[in-house]
């Protein structure tokens, strides 16, 4: 008998355990990939989606072709065979990065007051503060990935609107 333990948080398993096994790690799968295999799969299945759309559940996937095509299937059930980018964003939760660069511009701008009346106005619309954090310190890694190594470098796994996005901020 051969017992298959999957698991993103091997740590949990107890060490007797883990002693016992053979550990193999599995990477996250590259940004383009997922956008192309979710384009692939849409237009054989006939959904409609915007680039958008699948840049969206591409990040949402976070590195997870399994996860992306989760959602990419709560997406479907949810709303029908069109999927768009902003209807894709409400459905997981996500803040435009157009929020993020507005943010940004408040504090270069040092206006504290705008940006924190910024941050109440998502908080009364009910967005997560704790995945609007995670959210906005991946736009600032990848804000400094661009001001380190450029907008067009292969570490930056996001959509050409954002690369402007962060490029812009950078």
């Amino acid at each position: 008998v051969v017992f298959m333990l999957a698991t993103t948080q091997p740590e949990d398993i107890p060490q007797t355990i883990r002693s016992r096994c053979q550990h193999f790690s599995f990477h996250a799968v590259k940004f383009d990939e997922i956008v192309s295999q979710l384009g692939t799969i849409a237009a054989k299945e006939n959904i409609q989606t915007d680039d958008e759309a699948l840049a969206v559940l591409a990040e949402a996937g976070d590195g997870s072709m399994r996860d992306a095509l989760s959602i990419m299937d709560q997406a479907i059930e949810c709303c029908g065979t069109k999927l768009s980018g902003e209807l894709v964003r409400g459905l997981v939760g996500n803040v435009g990065s157009e929020v993020f660069e507005d943010l940004m511009g408040t504090v270069a701008r040092s206006s504290s007051e705008e940006a924190l009346r910024t941050l109440d106005r998502l908080m009364i619309e009910g967005h997560n503060p704790a995945h609007f954090a995670r959210q906005l310190v991946r736009f600032l890694r990848n804000a400094v990935v661009a001001k380190v190594a450029g907008d067009d470098s292969s570490l930056l796994q996001i959509s050409s609107d954002e690369r402007a996005r962060v490029g812009r901020v950078a």
